[in-house]
């Protein structure tokens, strides 16, 4: 499921990328300026466990405080998704793309809350941050 995840998001990324509305400024502008080394801490490592912390975690906890949305998980993805896509506000396509991953990252949570959902969702959002960090030596 994540290879089939991480495919869409690169075709998604790649073609919403022509046909773009910018809101406050494109989020890639300001990520290779610094060292590469506080890209990777920055971008790999602090932000997924605070993001995943904050977006999964945390906000998983307050939703399933209410009876009706404890058993609903397809409205716990959605929540999780637009608060997640709502606070990466740069360009239409990046709301796009992280509202899907934010999905994405939620329903990972859900299934693996468990089994080390934390980890697991930290874990992947490395990588796709990882990769978009290569993505954007190359451009």
């Amino acid at each position: 499921m994540s290879i089939i995840y991480v495919f869409f998001w690169l075709i998604s990324f790649k073609l919403l990328n022509g046909w773009d509305i910018i809101f406050i400024g494109d989020q890639n502008a300001s990520l290779l300026q610094g060292p590469l080394y506080r890209t990777i801490l920055e971008t790999m490592i602090i932000g997924p466990l605070l993001e995943t912390l904050i977006f999964q975690k945390s906000l998983y906890f307050i939703i399933t405080l209410s009876n009706w949305l404890r058993h609903n998980r397809c409205w716990i993805v959605i929540i999780g998704a637009f608060v997640f896509c709502s606070v990466h506000f740069y360009t239409l396509s990046y709301v796009i793309v992280t509202f899907i991953t934010g999905a994405f990252f939620m329903y990972m949570y859900i299934i693996k809350r468990h089994k080390h959902g934390y980890w697991s969702v930290v874990l992947i959002h490395a990588m796709i941050n990882g990769l978009a960090i290569f993505l954007n030596l190359f451009e």
